[in-house]
């Protein structure tokens, strides 16, 4: 079985899960505080971000992006009416061009400062960046959300 590490909060990894799921892969999710910066988590990924997979042999896969691409190119091929990208190049150009703006610039511009206002840093020490909210934050991504959706 593969296995996720993740954070439930992460849009990327939302966006993973959702993935596997879409293929009915099962996944063994561990969660993950980047925060923390294991020793372990960092062995795994020295940039330590989420999320990473643990695919056959224990060989780590980084990034959202290169893991959707993974599951497409070795689970994707054997579902062809139901594979995530395409098979023309101009509509899989297109697939990622929208994976792309969801993971970039809606999580920059939105996801990435409501779930950390309101969600992280309540719970993270103060060393980490935890603290009170943000209420400029939230009131820039509220303003943001509209042209995301």
């Amino acid at each position: 079985m593969l296995t996720l590490f993740h954070h439930p909060m992460f849009a990327t990894c939302r966006f993973v899960r959702l993935a596997f799921g879409e293929y009915g892969e099962e996944l063994a999710l561990i969660e993950e505080k980047p925060w923390t910066r294991r020793k372990e988590f960092l062995a795994l990924n020295p940039a330590g971000t989420l999320p990473i997979l643990l695919a056959e042999g224990d060989v780590p896969i980084v990034g959202a992006t290169v893991i959707s691409e993974y599951l497409d190119e070795t689970r994707g091929v054997l579902k062809r009416d139901k594979r995530l990208f395409a098979e023309d190049p101009m509509q899989r150009a297109e697939i990622r061009r929208l994976i792309d703006w969801y993971l970039n610039k809606a999580e920059s511009e939105v996801t990435r400062h409501l779930v950390r206002e309101r969600v992280l840093k309540p719970v993270m020490p103060e060393t980490a960046g935890g603290g009170s909210p943000d209420s400029g934050a939230i009131r820039a991504a509220r303003a943001n959300i509209r042209q995301h959706m």
